[in-house]
């Protein structure tokens, strides 16, 4: 078996060689052609065009807006003033300069396509107000109405003519879980200005008092053995095939979204339960996570008598290593598919399959060459060719591990965080 997934691997690798040295002439053209473009954009916009670049690029592919915008939300005790808001929005985010540069440009710039390459364009009359605002809704009384206005909101389209972000607030009914006075603050940002954890730092870190923050220490970049690197490369083409070609055409989703994005929390974990059996298995914690992710899945396809159950594919963002004290509005993520373990009978069988399948992609870092072919290649390309791999990916459902702040924590202005939460964007039709 070994000898034929090496024969196989190395008939991948040598048709994707040959496919990249076809592909180099057209690499070169649509480099030149770029050049020009950005020229000639620079001029008709009078100012200095720059490209999105890296993953965001792929991210805007999608025409549906509201699928990539990432949420969260923020309840505090007391009554919020909406222009102090604005004022430490200023201070912290869209005022901070940098060598006479604005520090995070791209929260006063929007994203626009031309020639099927997208661009930055700076906001004309850029202004906070457009995008901190009061909610107008009814205070909703009881979580059933609150997760209403959250479904609400998650299916509005953020301006296409301003800058991709928007920060909404609105009170809670006094009869809220029996505790007057607080409010709610959500939070909306398309996933071009940003990936999860950068994202999510960049909130707490502007909404929250710098004592309840906890940065975790900086971890350098995982250097890889050598034959690790060369292993991951010969055997990128046959995961490539494998996971986008030959896959299997019957993948499940969810019933198909429509005029709302139901919003639904599920009961917490004990986290000491999980480190229990993690104990007793040598499985990690993600592992376990995971495993119990597939064992709800599979409960709900047969809730929803789905079609006869094999292993489903869910999406994985995983961060790149970075200097995590100096965090900002980028993007700086790869992902991998990895196959769910729902076909499986037992909760321990999920369990086992799922840690053999993590192994194997702890052991052979696809995800960095993945990361490394967005950025080299795929930016090169036209929208128009990079939309057809695009339109191969489809997954069950993403599963998003970036949490806010779990322990008890307070504004700038002392009032008291009462919950926190994120919302994953939906890139696809599963609803999950």
């Amino acid at each position: 078996m070994k000898m034929y997934d090496f024969f196989l691997a190395l008939i991948c690798f040598l048709l994707l060689l040959i496919s990249l040295l076809a592909l180099i002439p057209v690499l070169c053209i649509c480099q030149v052609f770029t050049l020009l473009l950005k020229i000639c954009l620079s001029i008709k916009h009078s100012q200095w065009i720059k490209f999105v670049d890296n993953y965001d690029a792929f991210l805007l592919i999608q025409k549906d807006k509201v699928k990539m915008v990432a949420n969260a939300f923020m309840i505090f005790h007391g009554t919020f003033d909406l222009e102090d808001i604005k004022t430490t929005i200023k201070t912290k985010w869209t005022n901070v300069k940098k060598k006479d540069q604005y520090k995070h440009l791209h929260l006063r710039q929007h994203t626009t396509d031309s020639c099927g390459y997208f661009f930055w364009l700076q906001d004309d009359n850029f202004s906070t107000d457009d995008h901190v605002q009061l909610y107008d809704c009814k205070p909703p009384a009881n979580q059933n109405e609150l997760d209403g206005i959250f479904s609400e909101l998650c299916s509005q389209a953020l301006a296409t003519n301003k800058s991709p972000w928007l920060i909404l607030l609105f009170p809670l009914d006094e009869y809220f879980a029996e505790e007057p006075h607080q409010y709610v603050v959500f939070f909306r940002f398309h996933h071009c200005l940003g990936d999860g954890y950068n994202l999510t730092q960049m909130i707490c870190r502007c909404f929250l008092d710098e004592k309840c923050i906890k940065i975790p220490p900086h971890k350098p970049k995982k250097a890889f053995p050598l034959f690790t690197v060369l292993t991951t490369f010969f055997y990128f083409p046959k995961f490539i095939i494998e996971s986008l070609i030959i896959k299997d055409r019957n993948i499940l989703h969810g019933p198909p979204q429509t005029e709302k994005t139901f919003v639904r929390p599920l009961i917490f974990c004990s986290l000491e339960r999980v480190k229990t059996v993690a104990k007793a298995t040598g499985a990690t914690i993600n592992d376990i996570m995971v495993s119990c992710i597939g064992g709800a899945l599979k409960r709900y396809f047969s809730e929803c008598k789905a079609p006869p159950l094999g292993d489903v594919r869910c999406a994985i963002p995983i961060a790149m290593p970075v200097n995590l004290k100096d965090c900002g509005f980028k993007n700086e993520v790869a992902g991998i598919m990895l196959p769910l373990a729902i076909s499986e009978n037992t909760a321990v069988e999920r369990l086992r399959r799922t840690q053999q399948e993590t192994s194997k992609f702890k052991a052979i870092p696809f995800y960095y060459i993945s990361y490394l072919l967005f950025k080299l290649l795929f930016n090169r390309l036209p929208a128009h060719i990079t939309n057809i791999f695009y339109r191969e990916i489809d997954v069950t459902c993403i599963i998003s591990n970036v949490p806010l702040l779990q322990n008890p924590g307070f504004n700038h202005r002392g009032k008291q965080l009462v919950a926190c939460n994120t919302f994953p964007p939906l890139n696809n039709n599963t609803g999950m």
